[in-house]
């Protein structure tokens, strides 16, 4: 089976610029989805399969919008470098590559571009084996090894990198909403600008707060959504994003949440609505 990727990658330097530029890169980038990564560096990776997408328009252009096959072609093939110069002057200090994985039967190769400021500063002559590492090279990266563990396929959908170095886990949360459907939470959540992302992976909604500190997934349960997660943060933090959270929408259901540390003893819950 094969795994394309095309993709934009930011090195940065600390976790609130690197959320900053996570946040704008799904603002800016059409069709992409962003996520914080920790190894090999601390970075934003934003993309898609930009061949999938292109066979969906294929399958139903007019749900699209697009003018014609060459403006497809030009949003979905080469959008993100054609939007990385607006994005980088965004965030004139940091270095983008525009990268593009094409990879079958075990072997890949990669394509791409490095912008700075609204520039662009450098672009592979061709698609080659060690294409990421001269790109990530021009990036003040130079001795990186050829397995780069964000490219990897569930990676974008939340799923850790092979060979990520894990995070403790210092709690759990667990909770319910009655008579809601995981739609309606993610349209309730966006719709009132929480510090939560949210992303709908078939039917169960996850719920991200930070760089992967808080994550909860909210799945059908006939006409319950169950809420399970994880934190990765000591008790008294992470009960304030979650009464964020809770304050941000969740109150506003018939909810029950509950948070616990790495013990099992319940820190804090919040009781459902009397309606």
């Amino acid at each position: 089976m094969g795994f394309n990727l095309y993709c934009a990658i930011a090195r940065c330097d600390h976790d609130a610029q690197a959320e900053e530029i996570a946040a704008a890169a799904r603002a800016q980038l059409t069709f992409t989805r962003a996520r914080v990564f920790r190894a090999p560096f601390l970075g934003v990776l934003a993309g898609y399969d930009h061949y999938k997408q292109h066979e969906a328009w294929e399958r139903a252009p007019a749900s699209f919008g697009f003018a014609d096959e060459d403006e497809a072609h030009e949003r979905i093939l080469e959008g993100i470098e054609r939007q990385l110069p607006s994005l980088s002057r965004a965030f004139p200090a940091v270095r983008f590559a525009c990268v593009e994985v094409d990879c079958f039967g075990g072997v890949c190769h990669y394509d791409g571009s490095v912008f700075e400021n609204g520039e662009q500063r450098f672009r592979l002559p061709q698609s080659s084996a060690d294409g990421h590492q001269i790109l990530f090279a021009q990036m003040g990266l130079p001795d990186l090894p050829a397995h780069f563990a964000p490219f990897a396929r569930g990676f974008l959908d939340g799923a850790p990198p092979p060979d990520e170095i894990r995070r403790g886990i210092e709690g759990a949360v667990r909770g319910v909403v009655h008579d809601f459907s995981t739609a309606g939470l993610r349209l309730l959540l966006d719709g009132n600008q929480t510090a939560w992302r949210t992303q709908l992976v078939g039917e169960t909604l996850i719920l991200t707060c930070g760089a992967d500190d808080l994550v909860i997934s909210a799945n059908p349960r006939g006409r319950e959504l169950a809420l399970d997660g994880r934190s990765h943060l000591a008790p008294a933090p992470a009960k304030a994003q979650l009464d964020a959270l809770f304050a941000a929408g969740l109150e506003e259901l018939e909810c029950e949440l509950e948070l616990f540390d790495r013990s099992g003893k319940s820190i804090h819950r919040w009781p459902a609505r009397v309606r």
